[in-house]
């Protein structure tokens, strides 16, 4: 082979070989920008929706326990107060009765609780005498009882007039019934009458028996 050809092949082979590794790196490159870009599509792209007729789970969410509402307070009148059913007994005289009260000038006194009870036990003449104190107050309630033969009756009723200090109101007498036996008077409602002199004031009262049920001189 001339001199002069050999350096032309040599000049060839190496442009050769320079345009395949330039096409090689262009190959290389053109991979890892389309890897780039895919990587960045996959990233940028919006999650998968769900495919038609395949449930998905809702987002659940804390939400605040709500408040329970505040029972409504309803308006009640006030209860009745029970009866103040009564036994009272002495030695000679027996007073019962399914309710009980006085009243004094609008005022009621009713709460006989912790009450002194006694009565004076004569042939003729007894009496069932009543004290008890209520809101502070001294009341008192007396019967005044007769004997005429074989019957009873009531002469008189007093009561205190709910004042401090208490006084008498008075009250008329009634008939009774067979000495011996328990005389039913029924419900009674005994109405004050005027006092014998002006020192007694002009308190009026109402003295109020339920069922009532007496039987004095016990002792006959």
């Amino acid at each position: 082979m001339r001199k002069g050809v050999v350096p032309i092949v040599i000049l060839a082979i190496v442009a050769l070989i320079t345009v395949s590794i330039a096409a090689v790196g262009s190959k290389v490159a053109q991979k890892q920008n389309t890897k780039n870009q895919q990587s960045l599509e996959s990233t940028n792209s919006p999650s998968p929706t769900s495919s038609p007729g395949t449930k998905t789970s809702p987002k659940q969410t804390n939400s605040p326990t709500p408040k329970a509402s505040p029972t409504p307070i309803s308006s009640q009148a006030s209860p009745t107060p029970a009866p103040s059913k009564i036994n009272w007994s002495t030695s000679v005289v027996s007073l019962e009765a399914d309710d009980f009260y006085v009243t004094v000038d609008a005022k009621k006194f009713a709460d006989v609780g912790g009450m002194h009870l006694t009565s004076d036990p004569g042939k003729v003449n007894q009496t069932l005498e009543l004290t008890w104190y209520e809101n502070d107050i001294e009341m008192r309630l007396n019967i005044y009882f007769v004997a005429e033969g074989n019957n009873w009756k009531v002469s008189e009723v007093r009561t205190y007039n709910g004042q401090k200090p208490g006084d008498w109101i008075f009250y008329n007498g009634f008939s009774g019934g067979e000495i011996g036996k328990k005389t039913t008077l029924g419900t009674v409602t005994w109405e004050s009458k005027a006092p014998p002199t002006s020192v007694y004031g002009s308190y009026s009262g109402t003295v109020y028996f339920k069922n009532l049920r007496l039987q004095p001189f016990l002792n006959k």
